[in-house]
């Protein structure tokens, strides 16, 4: 039946999500050097997966409530695969050797502490940036599927027209968020592109400087010649 396979895939995304931001949460209230950004990210991954597993539901009883309209149940499981991608990405980032998505749940004891050192930090809270404002972007997109499904099928006029009236207030929302997710990924770009013409810069220098000892050697070779 269409919109079963779909749900149980969108609930699927919304309970690893659910997993992971229970895990993080968690660390930060047993490690007190944890930063807080973790637990930001911690409870970003939460709302999303709860609004995906909200609409996972409702998508679930479509086949009776005909709530959603086919181009609905595609934009809920785009947003579900987005939403996948961005946890494993969450993972990646924070576990001691990568996630090698051997199960489905992450566990405090593969999140790599190292991360949160003086010298890391600063380079790993630039990369959480990016999935942080990226699930806020996903959740908007989940909040205007359900009010844009209900104008069309709304029990009244009044209600119908509350929820028309939502969608405006939504959009702008939705434009601030991928707005703010451009900026962020421009900003990633341009420090990861800052980083490598360091490291490019220092590597050219200390070949200069091989080359440099390496002539005089040769030069004082020929002098004692």
């Amino acid at each position: 039946m269409a919109g079963i396979g779909e749900a149980g895939a969108i609930i699927n995304v919304a309970q690893i999500g659910i997993s992971l931001s229970n895990t993080l949460i968690a660390y930060v209230g047993e490690v007190k050097d944890a930063p807080s950004r973790i637990h930001r990210i911690g409870n970003e991954v939460l709302t999303t997966s709860e609004r995906l597993k909200d609409i996972g539901e409702l998508v679930e009883k479509n086949s009776q409530s005909h709530i959603f309209s086919e181009e609905s149940i595609k934009s809920a499981v785009r947003c579900s695969s987005e939403c996948h991608k961005i946890i494993e990405d969450v993972k990646t980032i924070l576990c001691k050797s990568g996630w090698q998505g051997q199960s489905r749940a992450l566990d405090e004891d593969e999140i790599d502490t190292s991360l949160f050192s003086t010298l890391r930090w600063p380079f790993l809270k630039v990369k959480l940036e990016v999935p942080r404002v990226e699930l806020q972007r996903i959740k908007i997109d989940l909040s205007l599927i359900f009010p844009s499904a209900m104008v069309f099928t709304a029990s009244s006029v009044a209600e119908q027209e509350m929820f028309k009236q939502s969608i405006p207030r939504l959009a702008r929302t939705k434009q601030w968020a991928t707005k703010r997710s451009q900026e962020v990924m421009k900003q990633r770009a341009m420090e990861a592109f800052s980083r490598s013409i360091a490291l490019g810069t220092g590597e050219t220098i200390g070949r200069r400087r091989v080359g440099h000892h390496r002539r005089i050697r040769l030069f004082s070779a020929a002098k004692i010649r």
